[in-house]
């Protein structure tokens, strides 16, 4: 990975880093190595990973599942919709109830004591006005628009007037089609034309209804360094986020967190 030779100032700036940053974690990279293959050649035990072991980690589900979950604090029931494994739902199993099509999936759930129920999200088997709240993460943008319209109406089916409804999706973005599965992205103002009132209307489709008011709306952006924990570099990538931060923003939208409230 070489430095362009002829790029705009910012651009090259931000590759510089890039290459700063790179070139670290391989640093630590390799001493890991040749520390395993010592203790190895030695008859020593092999290191095993522990927290103060350099390595790459990627925090933003739980930091974004925690996020989620401060806005339900009140929610004495909540559902998960292609809860996956059943990351959310372990955050508070005693209240979260896990929705998931894939038995493997939900098996691996009731295998750890959730609460997960075998069921497609087009036509959810729970019955109506049953949830405090409702939370999904990345599952809408696996569906045509007219699956996601259906989608939206079982949302508001099983959800209790006063309760809340939290969207999580990717948006358009260089990595988006990388998943086969994907078929679109929805904007956040595309969901909002069928729930919120005072939005202009769009009439390829019925509204689903006007009884939804926007609590926040948040955007997740690309960062362009990962974390990096216990290791001399975790500084040097704290000041690179700081300074990309401040001198772009680093606007590129990758996601978003839409969280509604109904009345």
């Amino acid at each position: 990975w070489q430095l362009p030779a002829c790029a705009p100032l910012r651009t090259c700036f931000a590759e510089s880093l890039r290459w700063i940053w790179g070139a670290c974690v391989r640093r630590e990279r390799l001493i890991q190595s040749r520390r395993c293959s010592d203790e190895e050649r030695s008859g020593a035990r092999p290191v095993q990973p522990t927290s103060t072991t350099p390595r790459i980690v990627y925090s933003h589900k739980l930091n974004w599942h925690k996020l989620v979950l401060s806005h339900m604090a009140g929610c004495e029931k909540i559902l998960d919709i292609g809860c996956g494994e059943g990351a959310f739902v372990r955050l508070a199993p005693d209240r979260i109830v896990g929705l998931e099509r894939n038995e493997v999936s939900a098996e691996i759930c009731r295998k750890d004591g959730l609460n997960v129920v075998t069921g497609d999200a087009l036509e959810m088997p729970l019955e109506d006005a049953s949830f405090d709240a409702v939370h999904s993460s990345h599952l809408i943008e696996h569906f045509h628009p007219d699956q996601a319209h259906q989608f939206l109406s079982e949302v508001d089916r099983v959800l209790k007037k006063g309760g809340i409804f939290c969207l999580r999706a990717p948006m358009l973005c260089p990595t988006f089609y990388s998943n086969l599965t994907h078929i679109r992205p929805y904007h956040p103002w595309a969901i909002l034309h069928y729930l919120c009132p005072g939005r202009a209307r769009q009439h390829t489709m019925p509204p689903i209804s006007e009884s939804y008011e926007v609590v926040t709306l948040k955007f997740r952006r690309r960062i362009p360094f990962p974390e990096i924990h216990a290791s001399p570099t975790a500084l040097i990538r704290r000041a690179a986020n700081i300074v990309c931060c401040l001198l772009w923003g680093w606007h590129t939208r990758t996601g978003y967190l839409l969280v509604l409230r109904k009345h």
